[in-house]
């Protein structure tokens, strides 16, 4: 479970802080954009809360945080897979998003920057 901290915009919410709760170690999520699900009255709090600072709870998968592939050069140049087919279509911008499944949201003091 995280405690995130950051600013509703639409679906999505952009970390700004954040509080692993049940884990002593993992990934540095700070920064990371993560689209929201929730049931309908976590989504209806989202949806007041659009563009508005937050306290989010939730889960994140975490298998879904580990970026695929390997790191080269410290860490600055990450090679990975490619897709296999012959077809030029783009990627879905969705299907690289991590989805936080949010449990509560509670409004915090404070616009978000534009």
């Amino acid at each position: 479970m995280a405690i995130i901290t950051g600013c509703i915009k639409g679906h999505v919410i952009r970390a700004a802080d954040v509080r692993q709760t049940d884990t002593t170690s993992g990934v540095n999520i700070t920064g990371h954009t993560f689209r929201i699900s929730g049931k309908k009255d976590v989504m209806n709090v989202v949806k007041d809360k659009d563009g508005e600072r937050v306290e989010m709870t939730g889960l994140i998968k975490k298998s879904s945080l580990i970026e695929p592939g390997m790191k080269f050069k410290g860490g600055r140049i990450m090679v990975g897979g490619g897709t296999s087919g012959g077809t030029a279509q783009l990627p879905s911008p969705a299907e690289n998003v991590v989805v936080i499944d949010a449990l509560t949201v509670t409004g915090l003091a404070g616009s978000c920057e534009s």
